[in-house]
């Protein structure tokens, strides 16, 4: 039933990619003509409904398990403006049913005046059309544009790059990348439609003793241990949407889990196990030409190519009908905005626990929800609104009906409308580093006034004995929050809970996990002559990551205690291409550390 409530309110009132504008200009009356002929023509179109889908049960789809708000339980939900992967569906199967798609068609040949003697006939995956061949004219167009859509297939080849590879941007041209993908080692394929998620993963799961629940009874403790599933592994989330212009927009993530270590510890009620693992976490959103590839820098975990190519484009159409009419269909997927990856602040000096038993559950995929080229049209539909043009939604188009002579001044006002939407969303590269350096070294000018050049950044480099805490070379889109972690996460025992009852005392143990690493949140926004406006924050903890055993009680008992330092830094510069910009924030304060962060706007 949700499926069939939500098929239905997409059918009527959601719109997609492209846009629907029909154009009314002013006609003289004619002499009367003989009656069109009306000619009964059928149109396949199982493509663009659903209803073959729930005859058919799909099979559970792979999930992602390792993006941070996964893991760490923090889902945000989905906005209407965005493009979220995981709300990617079948594109072009907008409608219930045939019969759907067959009432929306009608409302588009009243809008082109070109309705007479019009009927439709539905079946399953079949739409009977009985009009004349204007009438033909119009829904041959209008599906073709909707089969392109759903009959578009990418692929995808993502390829592990040699850990120091010198990436001279985060997008490389299709001429650049077989040389790139010569010396690379091959990570898998991808092959499917637009928008949809593709997942690549690998896993390994292992039980362990976490903890344990002690129950009380007269004169009596017990414990009942509590196991709990650690599944560690990689996986790549990847889509891809065509612009009007032939580009792609590839965005994804890379996400990697470690078992670093599998310490023990007993306590009162028994013996326990501590993972250690270690997790990284690389979003990408990069707009390419098709062919060419996006870089995902994921530091530690790896470096990678992904090669994405569409066999056909989703362009923009405009139909001139014998009645003088102009219809206009307008890719306006450009105009979205990405979803912001990550989304929960890991690096928090009161947080305790944060892995929820260390239980990563599958997540497996429900039925179809819409995608970028639906949310496009809504985001469109809406800056219409606002300017006083009424729309209304054709499936994965917009719908735009206007009444108007070419030489009406509104016609002039709609059409820049119309011709403003985004061909391709804006994106910018920046390289993002951080050092450690003694707190008596001699910065450079450009590092302390936040402004350094490329030999400023050199010098830190030597200061910090050549090597960074943290460098990540990362391409997103403007106002695309996206966070970078490579952090571990240190399981320990870190108190008692003691409970009392009659003639029985028990200590119960617990056990918190600890952040320990780098997390890079940062966002761009326009600003003027060409510059941006960047605002990073960074988490970063430093010091020793080793934990000292304290004693408890008389028993010979023992907690574990951190020594680890974070230091928090928020910095922010409107930056043109080439420039760069810094802050200077205390490391651990005994060993008398900096830490050194700079962001540079790529060119």
């Amino acid at each position: 039933m949700k499926s069939f409530f939500r098929a239905a309110a997409v059918a009527w009132t959601v719109g997609a990619t492209l846009l629907f504008v029909s154009y009314h200009p002013s006609a003289q009356e004619g002499p009367a003509m003989d009656e069109p002929q009306v000619i009964s023509r059928d149109y396949d179109v199982r493509l663009l409904v659903q209803s073959e889908l729930w005859n058919a049960p799909r099979t559970g789809a792979i999930g992602d398990v390792l993006a941070p708000d996964r893991l760490f339980f923090a889902d945000e939900g989905h906005a209407d403006d965005e493009w979220s992967l995981r709300d990617s569906g079948d594109e072009a199967r907008c409608w219930e049913s045939s019969e759907y798609l067959g009432s929306e068609l009608h409302d588009l040949l009243q809008e082109a005046d070109a309705d007479q003697n019009c009927s439709f006939d539905s079946s399953r995956d079949k739409l009977t059309v009985s009009a004349d061949e204007t009438a033909h004219k119009v829904v041959k167009w209008a599906l073709d544009a909707l089969h392109e859509v759903a009959r578009a297939r990418v692929s995808m080849v993502v390829y592990r790059l040699k850990d120091d590879a010198q990436l001279p941007a985060p997008a490389l041209a299709r001429a650049d990348v077989p040389g790139w993908a010569k010396g690379a080692r091959f990570v898998g394929t991808f092959a499917g439609g637009l928008a949809e998620p593709f997942v690549l993963q690998q896993t390994q799961h292992r039980s362990y003793v976490a903890d344990y629940d002690v129950s009380l009874a007269t004169e009596a403790s017990i414990a009942e241990p509590r196991v709990n599933d650690l599944h560690t592994g990689e996986e790549f989330v990847l889509g891809a949407v065509s612009l009007s212009d032939g580009r792609l927009w590839v965005q994804g993530w890379h996400a990697a889990m470690k078992l670093n270590q599998m310490r023990s510890a007993t306590t009162d009620a028994g013996g326990i196990e501590l993972p250690e693992v270690s997790y990284s976490f690389a979003p990408v959103s990069a707009v390419i030409e098709n062919g060419g590839a996006a870089v995902i820098d994921a530091g530690p975990a790896g470096k990678f190519l992904v090669r994405a190519e569409c066999d056909r484009v989703v362009r923009n159409h405009e139909l001139l009908l014998d009645n003088g009419n102009t219809l206009r269909l307008i890719n306006c997927v450009g105009s979205m905005r990405g979803h912001g990856l990550g989304g929960f602040w890991l690096m928090n000096p009161t947080s305790s626990a944060l892995m929820e038993d260390s239980l990563f559950p599958q997540v497996i995929l429900e039925d179809i929800e819409d995608g970028p080229y639906l949310d496009a049209a809504c985001g469109i539909s809406d800056q219409l609104a606002e300017a006083g043009i009424q729309s209304r939604s054709f499936g994965p188009f917009l719908g735009v009906a206007l009444r108007m002579a070419v030489n009406d001044p509104e016609y002039e006002q709609v059409n820049a409308r119309l011709n403003a939407i985004p061909v391709a969303p804006e994106s910018v590269g920046v390289r993002i580093t951080a050092y450690e350096v003694k707190d008596d070294a001699a910065l450079p000018a450009g590092v302390l006034n936040g402004r350094p050049s490329a030999a400023d950044v050199a010098e830190v480099k030597t200061l910090a004995g050549g090597k960074a805490l943290f460098d990540r070379l990362s391409m997103n889109l403007l106002r695309q929050q996206v966070d970078h972690f490579e952090v571990k996460l240190a399981t320990h025992l870190r108190d008692y809970d003691s409970h009392s009852a009659t003639g029985v005392t028990a200590l119960d143990p617990q056990v918190g996990t600890l952040v320990l690493g780098e997390q890079i949140r940062w966002q761009a926004r326009s600003a003027e002559d060409g510059r941006l406006r960047l605002e990073v924050r960074s988490g970063i903890t430093v010091g020793g990551e080793q934990f000292e055993k304290v004693a408890v009680g008389n028993d010979g008992l023992t907690v574990e205690r951190s020594h680890s330092a974070l230091t928090q830094a928020r910095l922010a510069d409107e930056l043109a291409a080439g420039e760069r910009m810094a802050c200077v924030s205390p490391g651990a304060g005994a060993d008398g550390r900096l830490v050194v962060i700079v962001v540079e706007r790529l060119k």
